[in-house]
């Protein structure tokens, strides 16, 4: 009887072993990959939070350059002698707004501000003389018509870039704080009045928030611009030839928001700057919106502004006229 072979499933020793070292090999290797992965991980996690630029938006409190903490005041403290809120006459800080159209219908609707008088605010509207009727309360109204200017969105900026020239803000205003009409006011007056004190003991003699969104170069700004329709691409062409000539210019650099802000009118950086701006500006033969040559205009003169860690204005959409979406290029003088 024939006795019956049978096939050994065993593997020779010496591949056993060839097998199992391939094994732990293998194991090896992807234990390495794991541990660089988390190490490469946690590398970077420290490499960005060390750099505020690359890791967190410009907003974040821990990154900004001359940030300052305005806790909020109560209206009852009493935190200001009565004779450091008006000096010669002159109001610790003047809010100031403005509005020019074809008529008051199409603009936005200034907030009524009766509630928040007191001793060292004041509040100036100014507005051009087919718009004097608009309804402004708590506001003394100004009609500073400006018929050299065929953009009424460049005569709206004379009083946020140049309304420390006029007399009546000359002779009442310590400090200013523009805001756009449409702005709320969301904190109490003496925290706004504590700000305005800061600002004006400060060497920058301005305070303004940086953008919400984070952006941090010039053709962010114009890419916005552009896709809510805040401005044509002819304009927006026109800026960027214009910027690409300064020789100090460079597309990365923190945008800033011109809703409101703060400064101090007696302040030569301020006056430069704003100057500066202005010639420019008005020229009318490029973009409108004004963040992009303001955040050009800081940044040619090396300058960073204070920075509030909270807002105290806020932007209300309900008084929003338009926002300047849509709005088309006048082909003359509107006056």
């Amino acid at each position: 009887m024939r006795r019956r072979r049978t096939i050994s499933t065993k593997q020779p020793r010496r591949q056993q072993t060839s097998s199992r070292r391939y094994s732990q090999r293998r194991i090896i290797f992807l234990i390495s990959v794991f541990i660089f992965i988390v190490i490469s991980t946690l590398l970077t996690i420290f490499i960005r939070s060390s750099d505020p630029d690359f890791s967190k938006p410009l907003n974040d409190k821990k990154s900004i350059k001359n940030l300052v903490i305005i806790d909020q005041v109560e209206e009852n403290d009493l935190i200001f002698d009565s004779n450091y809120l008006v000096q010669d006459g002159k109001s610790l800080t003047c809010f100031l707004s403005a509005g020019y159209s074809d008529d008051e219908s199409s603009m936005d609707q200034v907030v009524n501000v009766t509630k928040y008088q007191q001793k060292g605010v004041r509040f100036y509207f100014f507005t051009n003389e087919e718009a004097k009727n608009a309804v402004t309360p708590g506001w003394e109204k100004i009609i500073h018509s400006l018929p050299n200017f065929r953009r009424r969105i460049t005569q709206s900026r004379w009083p946020k870039f140049q309304g420390y020239h006029h007399p009546t803000i000359q002779s009442n205003c310590q400090t200013i704080l523009y805001c756009d009409a449409s702005s709320s006011i969301k904190y109490p007056m003496k925290t706004i009045l504590k700000l305005a004190s800061t600002v004006k003991e400060s060497k920058e003699g301005l305070a303004q928030h940086l953008h919400k969104k984070g952006r941090q170069s010039i053709s962010q700004e114009f890419e916005a611009i552009l896709k809510l329709e805040k401005d044509n691409q002819v304009n927006v062409n026109a800026s960027l030839e214009w910027f690409h000539a300064q020789p100090d210019f460079r597309n990365e650099m923190p945008i800033y928001e011109n809703n409101y802000f703060l400064y101090d009118p007696d302040n030569s950086f301020v006056r430069n700057m704003t100057d500066f701006f202005w010639n420019r500006y008005s020229m009318e033969v490029d973009s409108w919106r004004d963040q992009p040559l303001w955040t050009y205009t800081l940044f040619h003169y090396g300058f960073s502004p204070l920075v509030p860690n909270v807002k105290l204005l806020v932007s209300d959409t309900k008084r929003k006229y338009g926002g300047h979406a849509g709005y088309v290029e006048p082909k003359t003088s509107k006056i």
